[in-house]
């Protein structure tokens, strides 16, 4: 693992605190509005999402994943799910104006449950939400301009609201750094089982590989990878729990040219945050935390 030190390194570290501090309250912001807007319908007390046990066909994380990708300035693809509702999303991004074409598939059936997802932007529907029973449904959305947040979710037969697992994951609009709209940027993580999970983020200049694993009954520890791989000084990369952030330490790794960098932190808690830092780029990207809800 490489120290943290010199100005390139401690100008990175200081303003990356900074950066995700406010990070995190913009988001808490938007997923606040978000997950009220989700819950926002009939049954809503009956919506609240599953935990082991409850009688739900997912109690940990098997069958959960998260994947978007820009394979050009104007193009991404985004794919996922919960066990139970799979998506698969081709999309276009002209300088933040996005349109998605959103394919939603049950890839369960026979299981009493139906696919759902529910899309927003800026805390907003983008469009009515999707359903699918045994069987695959496709929509395209109206162009708009602002981030994407993407709800995969399972309900019942002839209802509207989430009866089962479901997570909240959010692109952002870039508006801020256009740079980030390039071929190969993206984030995504899968589990391999109930309770061991593997995650990926490429920013310009940047890699960062690594995976996770369930050590407490609600915490989860993880360990990283960052590589340098072209930006014009040392990059950084960190991770923590989005709700209940450590001091920083040991979660902190940095890689300068040519090299690599390490970095870990366990008993987190709730959602996990993964931020890299390359430049003038700055990427943050969310785990869930299976049956956790919004978070």
């Amino acid at each position: 693992m490489l120290a943290l030190s010199g100005p390139d390194t401690r100008g990175t570290r200081e303003q990356g605190e900074a950066d995700v501090r406010l990070r995190r309250r913009t988001i808490g912001t938007l997923f606040a509005a978000v997950a009220v807007a989700v819950l926002a319908a009939p049954a809503a007390a009956s919506a609240r999402p599953a935990r082991a046990g409850t009688g739900f066909p997912v109690g940990d994380g098997t069958g959960w994943s998260w994947s978007y990708q820009y394979s050009s300035p104007d193009q991404l693809y985004i794919s996922g799910g919960v066990r139970g509702a799979q998506i698969s999303i081709g999309a276009s991004d002209v300088n933040g104006d996005r349109t998605l074409y959103p394919l939603l598939i049950d890839n369960v059936g026979t299981d009493g449950f139906c696919a759902g997802l529910a899309i927003f932007s800026n805390g907003n529907p983008v469009m009515n939400r999707m359903f699918a029973c045994d069987t695959t449904a496709f929509a395209a959305t109206p162009t708009f301009h602002g981030d994407i947040t993407i709800v995969p979710f399972l309900t019942r037969p002839g209802d509207t609201s989430i009866e089962g697992s479901y997570y909240l994951m959010t692109i952002p609009n870039f508006d801020d750094d256009p740079g980030l709209r390039s071929a190969g940027t993206g984030f995504s993580w899968h589990y391999n089982d109930s309770s061991n999970f593997d995650f990926d983020m490429v920013v310009p200049g940047a890699h960062v590989t690594g995976n996770g694993w369930t050590d407490g009954p609600e915490t989860r520890a993880a360990q990283f990878t960052i590589w340098w791989t072209g930006a014009d000084s040392c990059v950084q990369a960190s991770i923590d729990s989005e709700t209940d952030p450590g001091p920083p330490g040991g979660n902190i790794g940095v890689a300068c040219p040519f090299g690599s960098g390490y970095g870990w932190r366990g008993g987190m808690a709730n959602y996990l945050d993964l931020h890299t830092f390359s430049g003038p780029h700055s990427l943050i990207g969310a785990i869930a935390l299976p049956n956790s809800g919004p978070h």
